[in-house]
């Protein structure tokens, strides 16, 4: 299968999520629906390496399962299930930083790098200046924040640098800085949960994880060596 054909099946998995946002009336299917975004890109990146020697698609995969767990424990509203979701997805950020800081070229793209870090402090100083961000959580909050920051950087390394041109996976993580700033401003502002916010997180969200396995894929199948 096909990204473009894949892409018909993830984003129809995507617009019923968001159909139970909008009408919330089954949290069951809330609930599998969302998970099955995670799902449906391990199976889809998993069938379609299972034929290369590509021993990097592990970090890949560890990478969707944690996001898995942090996609169930996020689902809770308490704050012990909030920082263990936290947890989750500050490991699937290291084991997407393993897999970019492996297959990274020797060059790095200086504008590249450049851009990244005016995001990185522009989204610390929003998070820490505009984010009620209580002094409990502050600390966790901030060291996730610095590995989302990590993530970033080497994306870029790994999507631009050398003569590398492959942009899915930079502009995947950027996403995920909008999705995480956009999840934080409606849980520590007190904003109204109104749709349009649980939407546009799940939008950016969904969108960062298609991107950044659109761009591993890409690099794998570019790669990796056919199994004898």
């Amino acid at each position: 299968m096909k990204v473009r054909d894949f892409s018909k099946i993830y984003f129809a998995i995507l617009i019923l999520h968001l159909a139970t946002i909008y009408q919330p009336s089954s949290l069951l299917l809330h609930q599998i629906s969302k998970s099955l975004l995670s799902i449906s890109l391990m199976s889809f990146f998993l069938a379609r390496t299972q034929e290369l020697h590509f021993p990097s698609r592990w970090w890949i995969m560890a990478a969707l399962g944690f996001s898995l767990v942090g996609d169930v424990l996020l689902m809770r509203s308490a704050e012990i299930y909030f920082l263990s979701g936290m947890g989750a997805f500050a490991l699937a950020h290291l084991t997407y930083a393993a897999f970019f800081m492996k297959n990274r070229s020797a060059r790095s793209s200086v504008p590249g790098l450049l851009v990244s870090l005016v995001v990185i402090v522009l989204s610390l100083y929003f998070l820490n200046r505009f984010i009620q961000l209580p002094a409990t959580i502050s600390l966790p909050v901030n060291a996730y924040g610095a590995v989302l920051s990590l993530s970033l950087l080497l994306s870029v390394q790994f999507g631009f640098g050398g003569a590398r041109k492959s942009w899915q996976a930079p502009l995947g993580v950027l996403l995920f800085v909008v999705s995480d700033l956009l999840l934080a401003t409606g849980r520590f502002n007190y904003v109204q949960p109104e749709m349009w916010l649980k939407m546009s997180v799940m939008l950016s969200y969904s969108g960062a994880q298609f991107f950044i396995i659109w761009g591993a894929l890409e690099y794998a199948l570019k790669s990796g060596l056919p199994k004898s």
